[in-house]
């Protein structure tokens, strides 16, 4: 059965939207999101990687976006070779 979109980790919302560019609804349900838990911002995956680094891995500026616009510190944040989400998405 698959899972409604408020039972979905914020990496899982990011990973569907890896092959095309985010829906209007991708994007209200991650706003929701970090309305309801802004520190889900900084938690991390199985891989060490925050929402905005993983986001960054599959190029996927309009979610970089929205999480600068709730969060300005995102973009310190590191994965574990050190590179920042505007060097992994350039």
């Amino acid at each position: 059965m698959a899972k409604s979109e408020s039972e979905k980790t914020i990496f899982e919302l990011i990973g569907e939207c890896s092959n095309e560019a985010p829906k209007k609804e991708d994007l209200q349900a991650l706003k929701q999101m970090i309305d309801k838990n802004p520190g889900i911002l900084k938690t991390k995956n199985i891989a060490n990687e925050t929402p905005t680094i993983f986001a960054a891995t599959f190029g996927i500026t309009e979610i970089i976006k929205l999480f600068i616009d709730k969060d300005k510190t995102v973009l310190k944040d590191k994965d574990e070779n050190g590179y920042t989400p505007a060097i992994i998405a350039a």
